[in-house]
Formats: structure tokens, C-alpha cells, sequence
């Protein structure tokens, strides 16, 4: 998946989950990041919320990263710096942060 700012100038952004903290951090990030949309594991949350943000579950989306101190299997036995795409159901951040190319 690749991201870029647009031309508002905001990184896109993906933060999980949507509660009181989700929409607390995007309160605090808003004037540098954009929402893509939220990710949580309550299937009831999926679709659109009241504030028109789009909610997403873990499972069949995957995004793109770039990890250090890793091998070619993925482990942490590292040997370099490799680009993984990993299923969002792997995540465990509190946002994920698009980084431009």
C-alpha cells in the first residue's frame, strides 16, 4: 500500500482501537496527520461511526513496513533492515504512522 501526503500536507494515519483513547490521540495529532480510518475488533464498530470515520476489523488488511534488527524469515535475529507487509491483525501500536516515499 503506498501512502504519500497529500496535498493538505497531512501523513495519513490508522489508529487502533476506536474509544475514548483512539479518538483522544486523534484530537492530539490532527493538525499533523490525517485519519484513514480506525481499526478495532468489535465487528459491531465496522462500517462508518457517527463522525463519519471508517472503521476497519484486523482481519484480510495488511500494511506495509519496514523493520530493523530482522532476517529473511522475519525473525528477530537480526541481519538487516527488511520491507514486510504484515496483517493489521499482527499490530499491537496504538497508531500506524504512513510514511512518505
Amino acid at each position: 500500500m503506498r501512502q504519500t501526503r497529500r496535498s493538505d500536507g497531512l501523513q495519513p494515519l490508522l489508529i487502533f482501537p476506536l474509544n475514548g483513547n483512539g479518538l483522544e490521540a486523534l484530537d492530539c495529532l490532527r493538525d499533523a496527520f490525517r485519519c484513514v480510518a480506525f481499526i478495532d475488533d468489535l465487528s459491531e464498530k465496522h462500517g462508518v461511526d457517527a463522525m463519519g470515520h471508517l472503521v476497519v476489523g484486523r482481519e484480510g488488511n495488511e500494511f506495509q513496513t519496514i523493520e530493523g534488527n530482522t532476517n529473511e524469515l522475519g525473525g528477530r535475529e537480526g541481519v538487516g533492515v527488511f520491507a514486510r507487509k504484515r496483517p493489521v491483525r499482527q499490530a499491537t501500536l496504538g497508531f500506524v504512522e504512513f510514511a512518505a516515499r
